[in-house]
C-alpha cells in the first residue's frame, strides 16, 4: 500500500475531537441517517451526526496521510479526554461509535477544551521533542443557546500557539434570538488568538446531515494545506461573514 505524502509544512497532524454528549429535543424532526444504535430506541439525533462527522473526517485523513494521530474527548459540563493519541483509525472510530448520551447540559467551560489541547501538546513534544507538530482540535458542539464560559487566562497562550488550531462545527436549532450569536462570539474569541499561519475553520448550521457533512469534509484538509476560510464564522451553505451577519448564520443555515 502506498504511504500518502505527510504535509508539505511542518510534521503530521494530530487531530483530537471535542465530541458534545449534550442533547437536546427537536420535536416533529426525524432523519432515517441518523437512526440510533438500536431501531426505535431513543436516540440523539445531533450525536449520531457527529459520530458520522467524525468518521468522515477520521477515514479521509488516515487515507491521505497514514500517520495521522487521533484522540476522543467527549463534552459534559467540561471536555473530557477519552483516550490516547492513535493511529489506529479503525480501534478510533469504534471508540466513537460506542459514544452516548441522552442528559442536557446548562454551562460549558470552553477554557478545559485548550487545557486538554495543552496537555496533548506537552505529550506530543515529550515523545519527540525535535518533531514538528501540528495540533488541531475539532469541536462538534451541540448546544443551541448555552453561551460556553472562558474561565481564568491560560487558555489564550494555547490559543496564540503557532502550532494549536481549534476548528468548530456548531450543529443547532432556532435558539432565542441573541444566543445562537453570542455562543459563536465565544468560539471567535477563542480563534481571534490563533497564530494565523494555521487559521481556523468555523462552521454553523441546523441540524440536517448533508450540511454538516458538507462542513465535515471541508474540516478534512490538514490544517497547513487548506486555503485560509473567508472569516472565521461562515454560513455552511453560502459562506456569508458572521463577522457583519451572525444572526443570519444562526437563522439562515435552514
Amino acid at each position: 500500500m502506498a504511504r500518502s505524502m505527510a504535509p508539505a509544512e511542518g510534521g503530521r497532524e494530530r487531530l483530537v475531537f471535542f465530541v458534545d454528549l449534550h442533547c437536546e429535543e427537536h420535536p416533529g424532526l426525524s432523519w432515517p441517517t441518523l437512526a440510533g444504535p438500536q431501531p426505535g430506541a431513543k436516540s440523539n439525533l445531533t450525536l449520531e451526526l457527529f459520530k458520522q462527522c467524525v468518521s468522515l473526517i477520521t477515514s479521509t485523513r488516515s487515507r491521505m496521510d497514514v500517520d495521522t494521530e487521533f484522540s476522543l474527548c467527549v463534552l459534559f459540563d467540561s471536555a473530557v479526554c477519552v483516550s490516547d493519541l492513535t493511529m489506529d483509525a479503525g480501534e478510533f472510530l469504534k471508540q466513537v461509535n460506542q459514544l452516548s448520551g441522552f442528559e442536557r447540559f446548562e454551562r460549558f467551560d470552553l477554557s478545559s477544551v485548550m487545557a486538554v489541547l495543552a496537555q496533548k501538546l506537552t505529550e506530543v513534544e515529550a515523545k519527540d521533542a525535535k518533531a514538528p507538530v501540528v495540533l488541531r482540535g475539532i469541536l462538534l458542539y451541540a448546544r443551541s443557546d448555552i453561551i460556553p464560559s472562558l474561565e481564568g487566562g491560560e487558555w489564550g497562550a494555547v490559543g496564540a500557539d503557532p502550532r494549536v488550531v481549534l476548528d468548530v462545527l456548531h450543529v443547532h436549532h432556532q435558539a432565542p434570538a441573541g444566543r445562537s450569536q453570542a455562543v459563536l462570539d465565544t468560539f471567535a474569541q477563542v480563534s481571534a488568538s490563533t497564530a494565523p499561519k494555521l487559521a481556523p475553520y468555523h462552521f454553523a448550521c441546523l441540524l440536517n446531515p448533508k450540511k454538516a457533512l458538507r462542513c465535515a469534509a471541508q474540516l478534512s484538509a490538514t490544517a497547513r494545506q487548506r486555503p485560509v476560510q473567508p472569516a472565521l464564522l461562515v454560513n455552511a451553505m453560502t459562506g456569508t461573514r458572521s463577522v457583519d451577519a451572525l444572526s443570519s448564520v444562526a437563522a439562515g443555515a435552514a
